[in-house]
């Protein structure tokens, strides 16, 4: 089946895949800290820097809802051996319906995560509002995982991605991607202003890998 793309801003936006729901719990982990300068001095070498956009804004005529926001993002490191390796994006209190990318840096532990979970607000209009999660068990089996994974070692600096949600089917986590290497420059400028202490000459271009939740692509 073919896949229609269309541009935004920077990034080239896709339409999906497939989805599993099942009633959402609300979530009351906290997102990364903010990564500091200190932390990053002390500890590059030894983690790896993850770059990401997630976009905390409404998507609007979503496949059969009025609107839909992304709640949540969970990735986790396969064979995990802390609570450190485990990976939640809430969207911000603050967060407005204004569709906007918001950068994110963090240092992770060298390893392979896989998704393991995200949550979706959808609304129709004169009905009550609905939740949709996609469940870890849909995602992660044992140590294998369905839903996709990105992997960094220690010292590597790594982009994996612009996350959002997709409508064609029904409302869905997507990563998206920065097409081409000018745009892509462009968006580490980006990344340079809420991080100006990072030192970003050696990004690796290296998606989020899945079939289920974003489309292939490689800088050329």
């Amino acid at each position: 089946m073919k896949r229609q793309h269309y541009a935004w801003p920077f990034l080239l936006l896709a339409l999906v895949a497939c989805q599993h729901n099942s009633p959402v719990k609300k979530n009351s982990a906290a997102s990364p800290p903010a990564l500091t300068a200190k932390h990053y001095k002390q500890h590059r070498d030894q983690q790896a820097l993850i770059l990401m956009s997630i976009n905390w804004g409404a998507k609007w005529r979503c496949a059969n809802y009025d609107n839909a926001l992304l709640q949540s993002l969970r990735f986790e490191r396969l064979h995990m051996q802390s609570p450190a390796d485990e990976l939640i994006f809430n969207r911000p209190v603050d967060a407005d319906a204004r569709p906007k990318f918001v950068s994110y840096a963090l240092l992770v532990n060298p390893g392979e995560y896989a998704l393991s979970g995200s949550d979706l607000l959808v609304r129709k209009m004169g009905e009550k509002e609905d939740q949709l999660r996609t469940a870890r068990t849909a995602l992660i089996v044992g140590d294998q995982s369905l839903g996709g994974t990105f992997t960094a070692q220690a010292g590597e600096q790594v982009y994996i991605g612009n996350f959002w949600i997709d409508c064609k089917y029904s409302p869905i986590a997507w990563r998206y991607y920065t097409e081409g290497q000018d745009s892509f420059n462009k968006h580490l400028s980006l990344f340079m202003q809420d991080y100006p202490f990072l030192e970003l000459q050696n990004v690796q271009y290296r998606l989020f890998n899945t079939e289920q939740f974003g489309l292939p692509y490689q800088l050329p």
